[in-house]
């Protein structure tokens, strides 16, 4: 197991939590569950080592649409910070 994905609803909030790796195939889990989830919504980051452009488009994508992004490392926050994924940024610098 590359992610673990746990759902949490609360009075207010859903979190959703992300731990391990977030790939293209674990990016899909992910968005099924946040599509699934009530609103309005959390997902912690805390436990979220790495993931791959698709990862990162993601969770910009979720955070664009409103969710609340908690917890992330700052390696994760430098990720989610770059321009990563973006093909117009390859092999720049």
């Amino acid at each position: 197991m590359r992610v673990r994905i746990t759902t949490s609803t609360g009075a207010k909030t859903t979190t959703i939590r992300i731990e391990g790796w977030l790939g293209a195939l674990e990016t899909a889990e992910l968005l099924g569950e946040c599509r699934s989830a009530d609103q309005p919504l959390r997902l912690n980051l805390k436990g979220l080592i790495s993931m791959d452009d698709t990862g990162i488009r993601a969770l910009r994508g979720l955070q664009e649409e409103g969710a609340e992004l908690i917890g992330a490392s700052p390696y994760i926050q430098q990720l989610l910070n770059t321009s990563a994924g973006a093909p117009e940024s390859a092999g720049s610098e």
